[in-house]
């Protein structure tokens, strides 16, 4: 990447130099450095870009994009079904609900292999593996959520929880160690 690359490329995003200095990790002046010619982009800013394009392009609010998938599993014994079309594209106004769609389609048994790519095809944003981990992962987090009525019986069980512990008389202020240990420390 050469400097006016970078420039034109900050300005497109509508990053400030500050915050295209944080995306390499480097400081505001070595962007300005680099920028103006003073220094040489080094070949490694290259990769650092493409992450954080990779990165944006995995928000929810990306979009449009389209889903992929198979109808049936693949690879060895699993041939392909007779009279049905084994891959289906859908189109989603972005990642949120391409997300939402495959996370209810892949409970149905008729989604495998998933993969998200940006509209043009250009840029494949989640591949076969990462699709399924976030799919797995908005399933726990759905798991972990709750129901109004599970908190409230959550919060009846703390309250008596908490009042079984008040109820707990305080230590026998006559009660002490001595009561338990003879003279050599053995416990009676």
């Amino acid at each position: 990447m050469q400097s006016a690359e970078l420039k034109e490329w900050r300005r497109k995003l509508g990053l400030t130099q500050e915050a295209a200095a944080k995306v390499f990790g480097v400081t505001r002046v070595t962007e300005q450095n680099w920028e103006g010619g003073a220094t040489p982009v080094p070949a490694w800013a290259d990769d650092r870009r493409e992450n954080y394009e990779a990165s944006l392009r995995r928000r929810p609010e990306y979009g449009p994009v389209v889903l992929q998938y198979w109808l049936s599993p693949r690879g060895p014994g699993h041939p392909p079904e007779p009279n049905r079309e084994p891959v289906r594209r859908e189109w989603f106004s972005n990642n949120q609900q391409a997300l939402d769609w495959a996370t209810e389609k892949e409970a149905q048994a008729s989604f495998f292999r998933g993969m998200i790519f940006s509209e043009d095809d250009e840029h494949l944003i989640f591949g076969s593996a990462s699709l399924t981990n976030e799919i797995d992962r908005r399933k726990r987090v759905v798991r972990q959520r709750r129901t109004p009525e599970e908190i409230d019986a959550m919060r009846r069980a703390i309250r008596e929880i908490q009042d079984e512990i008040a109820a707990i008389p305080d230590r026998d202020p006559n009660f002490t160690d001595k009561d338990l240990y003879d003279e050599d420390g053995l416990p009676k």
